[in-house]
């Protein structure tokens, strides 16, 4: 809220009474009341007695809509009908805790000669220095200092640079340099000077520093470089020594060619180490062609014996190239020991004799079990698991579902248990509780009654 102030007096300077009526233009927001106010375009008459003014009104400047003053003089007892400038006249209360009612009303003898709000600003604007000094600018500030705030229009020097600062809102701490989002530089220094660097290339007052050379000092240092396009080189040219594995276009130095050829072997009398390849001639190849294991291997590879070979029987267990005879051969077809992961042909379920069981049997085997109770089982040594999609009537969202056939569990239980009926939505959960070895309850929550299917595991030790 805002108060407004002042004294309404006749031209002799005798305060008045009467009753000043407000009415907002528009409906104003308050969002910083709990809850939330809206104040309505209703007429308020205040009465004023002596002349006095001091009432409180909502600051109506954050929502942009103004006020209607109007103001009528009671004497003897009778309300006059008749208002005499500035009233009636439209103002915006301000933002602030306090407003004097002529700082609102507008000067002159009608309602209309300036707007309130500028007329409010003016008299700010006159009567605060620190406002009629932010007006207009550049406002120089010397050097830039870390811990001061420069404001909009402020400008300062840094590194031999002027920059002006650009941000609205004041800054303390940002660094001016090329590019900030606060500052911009001036190419121009704020004496109408250029300051240059040092005229002598490459020295120390070059080191760090930010002046622009001159255009002698350039041509002074581009006088003494290479061409880019085919330059020649005089004296001893140094370049970088790039790994041995680049292969650009960099340049490359002595080093660099050293290190490369010492990964080459000599063409007199070579040395190889590590694995050297070199190409497989082809077979039946006889010169003087380097012979790969390849070929060598191929030579030996599917020899082509004639009449009736023999060789020695190698001894039982033996796991090498040995040549294997008929006679080792039948050895290993009794009681044979097979390793890795041997194979045969999955015999037809239900088959009941000397095949041999693969684990596709076996697992079909399993797979098929079903307890006393027709629920279907899988049990691998003391694991027990038991499934089943069942059918249950639910009875105030909930039914039990008994898995108590033989073989049973002995320890504790966990289940798994989802929806199953296809026809219902899948954002149906089901719940489950009271889980024993022997039975668990389901519940279903947005079902109450009716039949559900339900697909559920069993998982504990036998």
């Amino acid at each position: 809220m805002t108060i407004v102030k002042g004294i309404i007096a006749d031209s002799a300077g005798t305060p008045l009474s009467g009753n000043l009526i407000v009415t907002l233009a528009g409906a104003v927001f308050n969002k910083s009341t709990t809850p939330n106010t809206v104040y309505i375009p209703e007429p308020r008459s205040f009465t004023i007695t002596n002349g006095v003014v001091n009432i409180n009104l909502p600051e109506s400047e954050t929502s942009k809509v103004s006020y209607k003053f109007e103001f009528f003089v009671t004497a003897g007892g009778i309300t006059s009908t008749t208002q005499a400038a500035p009233f009636p006249f439209n103002a915006v209360v301000p933002n602030i805790a306090g407003v004097e009612l002529d700082d609102l009303a507008p000067t002159g003898m009608v309602s209309d000669v300036l707007d309130t709000g500028v007329l409010r600003l003016a008299r700010l604007i006159s009567s605060d220095p620190t406002y009629s000094s932010a007006i207009g600018g550049p406002f120089p500030q010397g050097e830039w200092q870390n811990n001061a705030y420069y404001k909009y229009r402020d400008l300062i020097t840094y590194n031999y640079k002027a920059y002006i600062c650009r941000s609205i809102t004041p800054v303390i701490g940002s660094i001016p340099y090329d590019g900030s989002p606060d500052w911009m530089w001036l190419p121009v220094q704020p004496s109408g000077t250029i300051t240059v660097g040092s005229n002598t290339p490459y020295g120390a007052a070059w080191s760090g520093s930010e002046l622009p050379p001159t255009q002698s000092t350039l041509f002074n240092v581009l006088e003494t470089k290479a061409n880019l396009t085919s330059p020649t080189f005089t004296g001893s040219v140094n370049v970088p020594t790039v790994t041995t594995s680049n292969s650009s276009t960099s340049a490359a130095s002595t080093a660099y060619v050293k290190n490369n050829l010492s990964l080459y072997a000599p063409l007199d009398s070579p040395a190889f180490t590590g694995t050297p390849t070199a190409p497989t001639a082809a077979a039946g190849t006889n010169t003087t062609q380097i012979a790969t294991t390849a070929f060598v291997r191929g030579l030996l590879a599917s020899p082509t014996f004639t009449g009736t070979p023999t060789a020695p029987t190698a001894s039982a267990g033996t796991n090498t190239t040995q040549i294997a005879t008929t006679a080792f051969v039948q050895g290993l077809l009794a009681s044979p020991v097979f390793t890795g992961t041997p194979t045969a042909p999955t015999a037809a379920f239900g088959t009941n004799n000397t095949q041999l069981a693969t684990t596709a049997y076996v697992l079909a085997q399993a797979l098929s079990s079903s307890d006393s109770a027709s629920i279907r089982y899988l049990k691998v040594g003391t694991l027990l698991i038991k499934f089943a999609t069942s059918v249950v009537t639910l009875s105030s969202n909930q039914a039990t579902i008994n898995y108590s056939g033989t073989p049973t569990f002995s320890g504790v239980v966990t289940i798994l248990a989802c929806n199953g009926d296809g026809g219902i939505e899948h954002s149906v959960h089901v719940m489950t509780s009271s889980i024993t070895t022997t039975s668990f309850n389901i519940r279903v929550p947005t079902l109450a009654s009716g039949s559900y299917r339900v697909n559920w595991i069993a998982i504990g030790t036998a």
